[in-house]
């Protein structure tokens, strides 16, 4: 392997110590190690040779950054940039040009970081040769596709993301609120053969229970009051393309037994329909719930559960991501310049400290929201610590008190908990009123009202 180093070469003892202790733990790896002395240097020695990464000084690229990241992504739009800065300020300079950043660390930390650093690169490198050529042009130092970051856990899910990809397994995706299970859908989607046919979404969580059957299958005309005319399922759309199930775990469990069907044996039929259709759909789910914990409570179909479950995917929560976080904010702040045209010089790492010892239980999305919130009430160029103490973060505090593993919708209103109940019931026991009334203790003449009360079919 062979490193470019850029380095200051100021005659300060302080400087030399520096320089010395990091030549000596590159030195450490069986790496060859060729150094620069500023950013024309460095760009031409990334011409004509081929180096596995750069590491480099901020002092060689104040004032100079953007220049030197376009001139380098001309000549090599592949090679990770390490950047090791001063221990109080980031530039805002690296939000605005991230694309080849694969890690930007205090002075400070550099030393003990460069081992488990070195490794990763390693695993980039062989990430890029393993992957697909469609693949290989979204998979850059920063992150895959729209992914934002290369610690372990990441890079372990673009490598199965890759490959996955090149298959036509059914995939749940499993995560907390934020960690980008949709994105990792449609990425599984754009690089798999049905990528010219259409993904279609159907998010579980966001359509009432008694519209999700119609949602899917589609139905006839006449099949209900109000069905004027015939409609066309998901299924139907996403025939010889993909089906993302988002949120899977909020399927009713009477719709779930139709859904296996599908699965089991790829036909179908419309609501209020006799004629069975057959489709060719490759089944992308995804769900923030355990639903292996809902089998054993019964609120999940165990057999549901194990079609989906063949290739499972965990994203990891932004707590495990550590090394992402730097590079998340960056590229956060850097798309939020530009569409509010605020300027930044810099960024506090005192700041992004703070960030990293939140509880972000909300991952990416919450990371969003605490930065939107900080640009808004930052006046001037510089984003310090200090702006925390001006932004109200009450209510993200109040989620992430949950105690873990919680399912923040524990407590529902009492209409909710009935309609849930009967649900389940209808699922278990289909057709047999007289049973489900028995079950929940109530006469056939309560169960008919609720099941009108709650449009829920018999």
């Amino acid at each position: 392997m062979q490193y470019l180093l850029g380095i200051t070469s100021s005659k300060t003892i302080e400087n030399k110590d520096f320089i010395s202790d990091v030549m000596g733990v590159l030195s450490k790896n069986p790496t060859d190690i060729t150094r620069g002395h500023s950013y024309s240097s460095i760009l031409s020695y990334v011409a004509v040779d081929k180096y596995v990464a750069i590491w480099i000084d901020w002092q060689i690229l104040v004032n100079n950054f953007s220049d030197f990241h376009k001139r380098l992504l001309s000549i090599n739009k592949r090679i990770p940039v390490i950047v090791f800065s001063e221990n109080k300020q980031i530039s805002g300079e690296l939000c605005a040009n991230s694309e080849l950043l694969f890690a930007v660390i205090p002075k400070s930390e550099i030393l003990s970081k460069i081992p488990k650093i070195m490794k990763r690169i390693q695993k980039y490198h062989s990430l890029f040769k393993d992957a697909s050529e469609s693949s290989r042009s979204y998979l850059k130092p920063i992150g895959f596709n729209n992914f934002i970051g290369n610690s372990d856990k990441t890079l372990l899910v673009y490598q199965q993301l890759l490959k996955v990809s090149q298959t036509d397994f059914t995939t749940l995706i499993s995560g907390g609120s934020g960690s980008g299970k949709e994105l990792a859908a449609q990425t599984i989607h754009k690089f798999s053969i049905r990528n010219k046919q259409n993904l279609v979404s159907l998010n579980c969580a966001a359509i009432p229970a008694t519209l999700q059957e119609s949602e899917l299958f589609g139905y006839e005309k006449g099949a209900f009051t109000g069905a004027d005319r015939t409609k066309v399922g998901k299924f139907e759309q996403a025939n010889n393309g993909s089906l993302f199930l988002d949120e899977v775990g909020d399927m009713p469990l009477d719709l779930q037994a139709k859904l296996l069907r599908v699965l089991e044996d790829s036909t179908f039929s419309k609501v209020g329909g006799v004629k069975e259709q057959k489709v060719d759909v490759r089944f992308i789910a995804a769900t923030n719930r355990g639903l292996s914990n809902m089998v054993s409570k019964g609120d999940f179909r165990s057999d549901l559960f194990y079609r989906l479950n063949v290739i499972p995917i965990e994203l990891p929560q932004l707590s495990d991501r550590d090394d992402d976080i730097v590079l998340l904010i960056l590229k956060l702040i850097g798309k939020m310049i530009r569409q509010s045209s605020i300027n930044v010089k810099s960024i506090s790492w005192a700041l992004i400290d703070q960030i990293k010892k939140m509880k972000l239980q909300g991952n990416i999305r919450e990371l969003e929201n605490i930065l939107t919130r900080i640009l808004f009430h930052t006046t001037g160029t510089v984003i310090n610590e200090n702006i925390l103490k001006k932004i109200n973060l009450a209510d993200n505090q109040a989620i992430n008190s949950e105690p873990k593993g919680t399912d923040l919708k524990q407590i529902l209103p009492l209409w909710e908990v009935e309609k849930d109940m009967i649900e389940k019931a209808l699922g278990i026991y289909p057709h047999n009123l007289s049973k489900i009334a028995s079950e929940l203790k109530i006469s056939r003449s309560s169960l008919y009202r609720k099941l009108k009360k709650y449009e829920l079919q018999e």
